[in-house]
C-alpha cells in the first residue's frame, strides 16, 4: 500500500526447525515478524506497522495510523476488539467440540457480530472513516480473519463468508480483494488449516468432543 522498497529474508518459525544463527545474533529472542530499519531491529507486527508509517510518510504516501484525536481513540478500541475476537477464536478452535452447550461457538459468533457492527459504523468498507484505504486497524484484523474463515469451516463446520450473516465483513473482505497489495500476500483455506497446527497447536473438530461418562445410578 505504501510502496516501500524492501528486501525480504525468509525465516522459519520455531515449529519448523531451528532459526539461522545470523538471525538470532540480530534478534536473540527469535521472534517474528522482525524488521530492520536503518540498522535498528524490532519485532511485533503493530509496532512494525507504526514505525513504517512514521518513517515513510512523504507526500502522497497513504497514512496507516490516524493522527491524535477521535479516530486514534476509535482505532485503539477496535484493536482491543480484535484481541477479544482472537481470544474467542482460540477458545473455539483449540478445544474439542464447540464448548459446553456450544458456549465457545456462541462467544465467537457474538464477538464477530460486534466486529461486523463496528465496520457498519463507518461510511466506507474500512474500519476508519479517515482514510479511503486500509489502515493499521484493517491490516491487524485481516490476517487473523483469514485464518478464522478457514479454520471455523474446517474444524467446526461454521461458514462465515457467504452465510449472509455478516454483510459488513463481506464488503470489507471484497474491498481488500480489489487491492493488488493484499492479493499478493493473501493465503488460501488449505494452507491456513495446514499451517495453524504447527504454529498454534492442533485444532479440534466437533466430532472429537466426548461426553463425560454417565455414572451408574445408585
Amino acid at each position: 500500500e505504501k510502496r516501500i522498497p524492501y528486501r525480504l529474508d525468509k525465516i522459519n518459525m520455531r515449529s519448523y526447525g531451528d532459526k539461522p544463527r545470523w538471525f538470532l545474533d540480530k534478534v536473540p529472542n527469535g521472534l517474528l515478524p522482525a524488521i530492520e530499519i536503518d540498522g535498528y531491529f524490532m519485532t511485533d507486527s503493530l509496532p512494525i506497522m507504526q514505525a513504517l508509517d512514521q518513517t515513510f510518510s512523504g507526500e502522497g504516501t497513504p497514512r496507516m495510523v490516524p493522527p491524535p484525536g477521535p479516530e486514534r481513540d476509535r482505532a485503539s478500541k477496535l484493536l482491543g476488539l480484535e484481541r477479544e475476537l482472537f481470544g474467542a477464536w482460540c477458545s473455539l478452535t483449540f478445544q474439542p467440540g464447540k464448548g459446553l452447550m456450544d458456549r465457545n461457538e456462541r462467544a465467537f459468533m457474538a464477538t464477530l457480530r460486534r466486529v461486523d457492527e463496528a465496520l457498519g459504523e463507518s461510511t466506507g468498507p474500512w474500519f476508519l472513516d479517515s482514510a479511503d484505504h486500509p489502515t493499521l486497524v484493517d491490516l491487524q484484523y485481516v490476517s487473523h480473519v483469514e485464518r478464522m474463515l478457514a479454520s471455523a469451516l474446517y474444524w467446526k463446520g461454521i461458514q462465515i463468508r457467504g452465510s449472509g450473516r455478516f454483510s459488513n465483513l463481506e464488503a470489507w473482505l471484497a474491498a481488500f480483494e480489489e487491492r493488488p497489495a493484499y492479493l499478493a500476500t493473501k493465503s488460501d483455506y488449505y494452507t491456513h488449516v495446514m499451517d495453524i497446527p504447527p504454529q498454534y497447536g492442533p485444532g479440534f473438530s466437533v466430532d472429537e468432543a466426548t461426553s463425560p461418562p454417565i455414572s451408574p445410578s445408585l
